[in-house]
């Protein structure tokens, strides 16, 4: 530990030892079986946006999540250059193999809205992002629940890390 404590930092080790006790902290409470609502915030969840904020609904077997993140803007006060706005997202699917604390695999696609101005014209779109699929392990306590795991994304051909903390509503 003393090793351990030179390579990290008292700090680094400091940070990650409240991180671990919020997120497996969430097993030690008794699961009211994972099912109802939550609303957690996430790195990549979804997966286009390295933060997030997501509504998962965890049933038994299969569960449903919807997220969106990935806000941003681009432009300046010069108005023959244009701005403009997006907004991104996914929805998926989660097949659960437990109650409560246990793995998971998931299916979903990804979505955009988009709106600019240029030269004194505007335009909108709205598009389907790309599928990709995944899983991982979700931490579930009477209060709390955490997901850490992985997506394939098909239509870049690469994979993200994704971690979500929520609470159950």
């Amino acid at each position: 530990m003393t090793l351990l404590r030179k390579m990290l930092g008292t700090a680094s080790l400091s940070i990650l030892s409240i991180l671990a006790t919020v997120l497996f902290g969430a097993i030690a409470t008794p699961a009211q079986a994972a099912q109802g609502w939550g609303l957690g915030i996430g790195y990549h969840n979804p997966v286009s946006s390295n933060l997030g904020v997501s509504f998962l609904y965890a049933g038994q077997s299969f569960g449903f999540e919807a997220a969106i993140g990935g806000l941003g803007a681009s432009g300046g006060d010069d108005s023959d250059s244009g701005s403009g706005a997006y907004l991104a997202g996914d929805v998926d699917i989660k097949y659960f193999f437990g109650k409560g604390t246990g793995g998971y695999v998931e299916a979903g696609v990804g979505y955009g809205i988009a709106v600019s101005t240029s030269g004194g014209g505007f335009g909108a779109n709205l598009g389907q992002g790309g599928a990709f699929a995944g899983g991982g392990i979700m931490f579930a306590g009477s209060s709390l629940y955490g997901l850490i795991g992985g997506d394939y994304l098909f239509s870049t051909k690469h994979a993200v890390f994704m971690a979500t903390l929520g609470f159950w509503l």
